[in-house]
């Protein structure tokens, strides 16, 4: 969800193991930035997100999506599976509680009244996709998040290793 701390781990992981990041982020900044509107242009921001995101699935790179995926897992799952990448995807499954004292603390005064609709969002994901979670992140681990995605993703990368 939005504002759980995907952009924190990604960049903990991506310093830690060399890797570049894909951030749907950075290219919605990129997006506001070229137009010099407040309202994303949605079509250029999708058009653009998916443009890169296969171009670097079609050169073969190894990177870290920084992205909430619940929506879109079925499509990013086909485009990797089609180009045979292994993916790691880490879940944050944190309780309203805490993500409303996340966002408190964020200033994501605008965000807040979607908690329910994003709840919503994540339990359809994990419904349809719990076997493709490969890590869990919640409340009772969080404050260990970096140390424990590194561990894990670096076991990954070592079991792809021939």
């Amino acid at each position: 969800m939005v504002g759980t701390s995907k952009t924190p781990i990604a960049t903990f992981l991506s310093w830690n193991l060399a890797l570049p990041i894909f951030s749907n982020d950075a290219i919605r900044s990129e997006i506001h930035e070229d137009t010099r509107s407040k309202i994303l242009d949605q079509e250029l921001f999708v058009r653009t997100r998916d443009d890169r995101l296969k171009k670097i699935v079609n050169n073969r790179t190894d990177f870290i999506l920084d992205a909430s995926v619940d929506r879109k897992w079925k499509n990013v799952k086909q485009l990797l599976s089609d180009s045979d990448y292994k993916w790691f995807v880490i879940s944050v499954d944190l309780t309203k509680q805490f993500v409303r004292e996340l966002y408190q603390y964020k200033e994501y005064a605008n965000t807040m009244s979607q908690i329910d609709k994003l709840y919503t969002e994540h339990d359809e994901f994990l419904k349809s996709y719990s076997n493709d979670v490969t890590l869990t992140i919640n409340n009772n681990n969080f404050s260990n998040r970096m140390e424990i995605c590194l561990s894990e993703v670096k076991k990954f990368i070592n079991s792809m290793r021939p």
